[in-house]
């Protein structure tokens, strides 16, 4: 909405008034940066926003809305049972493992989280489960990687 103010100065008309221009030397336009996009089933958090003090991704998402930390488990509200992606990729770790493995990762890494209460038939949407995916951010010049083991034993992860 513009409101626009007409104005004409008093006189007797002779007057001519010249058009004046303002060169500005700098502009500065601010906004806020989205914590929260909402998607219909899902929602992702900005977690550059969030990890300021964060040492762990347990410490991370204990401050992402919707998600509940304990000392023993990870759960999204209203889901009973939880899976974890890591840039898409489903990660089968034993739910006694789980807080454990996510420690070890750190705040600082992670880019954004996306939280999917309702997975549908893309994810095999059987059980009333929710599902945590962890998008990392990409690092240059990075030679690396992750090793686990992901057979019937425990896992390892380095």
């Amino acid at each position: 909405m513009y409101d626009v103010l007409l104005c004409k100065r008093a006189g007797n008309g002779k007057d001519k008034q010249k058009d004046t221009v303002i060169t500005l030397k700098e502009v500065v336009v601010k906004a806020n940066k989205r914590l929260i996009k909402y998607e219909a089933g899902q929602y992702t958090v900005d977690a550059t926003l969030l990890r300021k003090g964060k040492i762990n991704l347990v410490d991370l998402l204990s401050s992402v809305p919707g998600i509940i930390v304990t000392d023993k488990d990870i759960k999204i509200l209203g889901r009973n049972d939880l899976k974890v992606m890591f840039n898409g990729r489903i990660k089968k770790i034993p739910k006694d493992e789980l807080i454990g493995m996510l420690k070890s990762y750190e705040a600082s890494n992670v880019k954004k989280i996306e939280v999917i209460k309702d997975p549908g038939a893309k994810y095999d949407a059987e059980g009333n489960y929710g599902i945590l995916n962890i998008i990392t951010e990409k690092k240059d010049n990075y030679i690396g990687g992750e090793l686990s083991d992901e057979d019937d034993s425990s896992p390892t992860y380095i």
